[in-house]
């Protein structure tokens, strides 16, 4: 009788620790799991900006006057009525009323001094001219884990240029 309830005394004293294993391994998990999501976010945003900029290059090498364009090689609109290169990229990436590419994820939290748009008069040895594009925008997920890595800087704005030539050299 008393080897029994030895046994059932060991069994008892195994379950406790079960639970205890449970607990510890559980938190390992969810640890994993927040830090993964955490990273998985922020290089979401960071791929979305890195889009963005692209985005804003394809649009800004094509023309001065993007928008009054009709057909290759015509134009449409009068000298007055052109847009500033600049003004077109950033309108294209910003304005939430007319489906902005940084709208889909930013909503109406973009500032105005997110998109910089450098179309300077840079003329390379060949004859092209460069547009840049870069795009900041502050990083709008709260760091959940980072705090626990020592030496881990979180960033708190996430910044992307692209680069790309004009279509047409010519152009002011």
């Amino acid at each position: 009788m008393s080897r029994r309830l030895l046994h059932h005394n060991l069994h008892l004293n195994q379950r406790g620790a079960v639970v205890i294993e449970f607990a510890v391994v559980v938190l390992l998990l969810l640890l994993i799991l927040f830090g993964i999501m955490e990273f998985s976010f922020t290089f979401l945003q960071n791929h979305f900006v890195a889009n963005a900029a692209r985005e804003g290059v394809r649009i800004g090498v094509r023309a001065q006057n993007y928008n009054c364009f009709a057909k290759y090689g015509t134009t449409s609109c009068p000298t007055s009525n052109r847009v500033d290169r600049g003004v077109t990229v950033f309108n294209q990436l910003t304005e939430c009323d007319n489906g902005g590419y940084l709208c889909t994820l930013y909503k109406n939290d973009i500032a105005t001094e997110t998109v910089t748009v450098t179309p300077e008069r840079i003329i390379n040895s060949d004859g092209t001219k460069t547009l840049t594009v870069t795009v900041m925008v502050p990083n709008f997920f709260p760091p959940l884990l980072s705090g626990l890595v020592p030496g881990y800087q979180y960033p708190t704005t996430i910044t992307y240029s692209a680069s790309g030539n004009y279509e047409n050299a010519d152009e002011p």
